[in-house]
């Protein structure tokens, strides 16, 4: 009897401890969710104040960054007798300020401050750049007797201009094989973040370390991206000129003018530089070569380089692919060009001397025949130039090249010397931050 109470004894024992077990089991997994969706919170909350600090550490970098490498703004000011100054540059080398301004009379004199203070009254030197019947384009010279100290303000006709004093970029490159390019004037309806990214990236893969992007009005995110891009993609240096030209300046001293700026704004950081609109792509033809060691081959000191110019009339799309994805590069599409085999195109010259200014401001179309012109064969190099011909018959009717441009339309062309970049330009820094601005097409190309 005592025997089957004992069994029974061990029977409920069992049957509590497996409901107490099942009980647990079930209290356990409850605490399992709730740890598992607490832990979950809290990694999220950890990686939201970890991106926040990266942010936060990018920004304080990215404003360093900006402060350095855009201190002064230039901009045109009026002086009186209708003259007008843009921009002054301090060269340490040889004491020296030189000033660039569009007046109908030449300066005597010019003031240098030195600090809020002290002012230095010097003679001024005038090198005359281009000219009109009534107005000069003209590089004001004012020599700094104290050459222990760098100028702050230079004072002229009665208007005072900040300074510029261009330090060597953060390069691996030292000035001797540096390439800088300037590009033309851009506006609102000439210029987006694609685009650049697309040029700068290009050519940064030639060589060019140093971009100086002049602006006539581009919109606030296009100033942004240029103003990053040498943040973002650290083999380059950026800088955005602010070229608010007035009205009443005639084209062909605001052409002096922007040529000179661009000389004398590369020259103590490069070697080379070229003047080119955001639609121009200068092709190597020789894979060994980049910009900087072709250059240095084919350039002697005083020359200026002329290559071939191909114009390729982008209304003329015959790329399937590139069209049904919306392509966003302008050198990867196919399309059709017109080669004229007579005309050069002079592009790029030493960086840092007016004394090939002149040479510059001709450089539109040049034919063979003078010795300061280093000139290529289209088999070494050529610019690619990316337009519309449809406004240019009237042009090509006059130089009977109508009827070549009808002929060579028939079939289309993709540069396959650019085609190689292809994975370049897709993965490149500037591109993907660009594709940020785009709608979702670009991410999907991506």
């Amino acid at each position: 009897m005592m025997r089957k109470y004992a069994q029974l004894g061990l029977v409920i024992i069992c049957v509590l401890s497996i409901g107490g077990l099942l009980v647990m089991e079930r209290r356990y997994s409850h605490m399992k969710v709730f740890l598992e969706v607490a832990d979950m919170f809290q990694t999220s909350d950890a990686k939201l104040k970890c991106h926040q600090q990266l942010e936060s550490l990018r920004t304080q970098l990215e404003r360093t960054y900006l402060a350095l490498t855009h201190s002064v703004e230039p901009s045109w000011k009026q002086t009186a007798l209708s003259g007008f100054i843009y921009t002054a540059f301090y060269s340490p080398h040889d004491a020296k300020v030189t000033l660039l301004m569009v007046a109908p009379t030449k300066p005597g004199a010019c003031r240098l401050w030195l600090d809020q203070r002290t002012v230095i009254d010097v003679v001024a030197t005038v090198s005359v750049l281009a000219s009109t019947n009534d107005h000069w384009a003209m590089a004001v010279h004012c020599s700094n007797t104290n050459v222990t100290t760098t100028p702050l303000m230079v004072e002229v006709s009665g208007v005072s201009l900040p300074i510029e004093v261009l330090a060597a970029p953060a390069s691996t490159l030292s000035i001797s094989e540096n390439v800088a390019v300037c590009v033309r004037p851009l506006n609102i309806s000439s210029a987006d973040e694609i685009e650049l990214a697309e040029f700068m990236t290009y050519y940064n893969r030639l060589g060019v370390a140093n971009f100086y992007v002049y602006d006539e009005g581009l919109p606030t995110n296009v100033k942004t991206f240029v103003k990053r891009a040498g943040f973002i993609q650290t083999s380059l240096n950026s800088q955005l000129i602010q070229w608010n030209v007035p009205v009443s300046v005639d084209e062909s001293l605001m052409e002096a003018i922007l040529k000179a700026d661009c000389l004398l704004r590369s020259g103590l950081t490069s070697k080379y530089v070229a003047v080119l609109k955001l639609n121009e792509y200068f092709v190597i033809r020789r894979d060994q070569f980049n910009m900087t060691s072709l250059l240095a081959a084919v350039l002697q000191p005083g020359q200026v380089l002329a290559v071939h110019e191909r114009l390729f009339c982008d209304e003329f799309p015959d790329d399937v692919i590139a069209s049904a994805l919306n392509y966003p590069f302008v050198t990867l599409r196919k399309t059709r060009f017109s080669r004229n085999d007579k005309q050069h195109r002079i592009v790029i010259v030493h960086a840092g001397s007016l004394v090939l200014l002149k040479r510059l401001l001709r450089g539109g179309m040049s034919y063979a025949g003078t010795s300061h012109i280093s000139y290529l064969s289209e088999e070494s190099a050529h610019l690619n130039v990316y337009t519309s011909c449809k406004h240019m018959h009237f042009w090509l009717r006059k130089n009977n090249l109508l009827q070549q441009l009808q002929q060579e339309n028939k079939a289309s062309f993709v540069d396959i010397q650019l085609t190689k970049l292809h994975e370049a330009l897709f993965g490149s820094k500037l591109y993907k931050q660009a594709i940020h601005q785009k709608s979702s097409t670009y991410h999907l190309i991506a």
